[in-house]
């Protein structure tokens, strides 16, 4: 019976956050959405996200180019790796998008490699 207590202070938060949360709150529960309309918005935030994203698919993709293009030596071996799990990862996401989602293991193992290759793309062309 000693634990009661003890479990009571600590359930306390969970239902307790909520009921003032619900008291306190002074926005409304129901989101606004705002349509689209010609004369505000001049493009879509979607297209103009992918437009974003295409640009720095296109960036990277001339980057990992420059890379692999380099004399023998300079780190060419890395650049053609890196290279690699971009080709891998761009055909991972034009079929399964889940796999290369925010918060999954596979994005980290995508972004790492592709912010490496403008780095070795740079020293390639510095030396």
């Amino acid at each position: 019976m000693v634990y009661l207590p003890w479990l009571v202070i600590l359930l306390i938060p969970y239902w307790l956050g909520p009921i003032i949360v619900w008291l306190t709150q002074k926005a409304r529960a129901r989101p606004v959405f705002e349509r689209f309309t010609p004369g505000r918005h001049l493009v879509p935030e979607d297209v103009a996200g992918l437009v974003a994203f295409l640009a720095l698919l296109l960036a990277l993709a001339i980057a990992a180019f420059r890379a692999v293009r380099a004399p023998p030596g300079l780190g060419r071996d890395v650049a053609r790796a890196c290279a690699s799990v971009l080709a891998g990862a761009a055909v991972l996401g034009l079929t399964q998008s889940y796999l290369t989602s925010i918060g999954n293991l596979a994005s980290t193992t995508v972004w790492i490699p592709a912010l490496l290759v403008p780095a070795l793309a740079w020293r390639a062309r510095s030396v």
